[in-house]
C-alpha cells in the first residue's frame, strides 16, 4: 500500500493561555519525531477564551506509512478530526485488519480495567469514609445523578410495561 495522506485536527484545551499553545507546540514536535509520520503542511489557530478556559488547534497534514500505524497515531495524538485524504481507494490484507481489530481491543481493555481499578478505588474511599462517619464533598452532586438515573429507568420501565399491556389486550 502507498503510503497515506492525512488531515487531522489537535486541539487543546485548558490554561493558562501561553501554556495551552505551549503543550500544542509539543505535541507537534513530538509528532514530527514519530517513526514513518511525515508532517506535510501545519496551520494553528490562535487561541480563543471559553468559558473560564482557552483552547487552541491544529489542522495538520500528514503522510504516513500504513493503516495501522494510522491508528497507532490516533490513539496517542487523540485528534478531534481525522480524513484521509489519499489514496481514494485502498485495500489491506486480512492480516493487517486483523492487527487493527485486536490493537484497537487491546486499547479498549486496557481502558476497562482502567475504569474497574477506578470504581474499585472509589468504592474503598467510601467505605473509608463511611466507617469515620464522614461524607465526601461531591457525594450530593452523585446522589443527585443517582435519583435522575432511577427516574428515568422507572419512565422507561413504565413505558415498555404500557406498551407489553397494549400488545397483550385484545381488541
Amino acid at each position: 500500500m502507498s503510503e497515506i495522506k492525512v488531515t487531522m485536527v489537535l486541539e487543546v484545551l485548558g490554561r493558562p493561555v501561553e501554556h495551552i499553545s505551549q503543550v500544542l507546540n509539543e505535541i507537534i514536535e513530538r509528532l514530527e519525531k514519530e517513526k514513518g509520520v511525515k508532517i506535510l503542511d501545519k496551520k494553528i489557530f490562535p487561541p480563543k477564551a471559553i468559558e473560564q478556559l482557552f483552547s487552541t488547534f491544529c489542522e495538520i497534514e500528514i503522510s504516513i506509512e500504513t493503516l495501522y500505524r494510522l491508528f497507532e497515531i490516533c490513539s496517542e495524538y487523540l485528534p478531534s478530526s481525522v480524513e484521509i485524504t489519499e489514496p481514494g481507494e485502498m485495500s489491506m490484507k486480512l492480516q493487517d485488519s486483523n492487527a487493527i481489530i485486536n490493537y484497537l481491543l487491546a486499547k479498549l481493555h486496557k481502558y476497562e480495567e482502567i475504569i474497574h481499578i477506578i470504581n474499585a478505588e472509589r468504592e474503598i474511599m467510601f467505605n473509608q469514609l463511611n466507617t469515620r462517619g464522614e461524607k465526601p464533598a461531591f457525594l450530593p452532586m452523585i446522589e443527585q445523578q443517582n435519583q435522575q438515573k432511577e427516574k428515568q429507568n422507572k419512565k422507561s420501565n413504565k413505558t415498555v410495561k404500557s406498551s407489553k399491556n397494549k400488545k397483550g389486550r385484545k381488541k
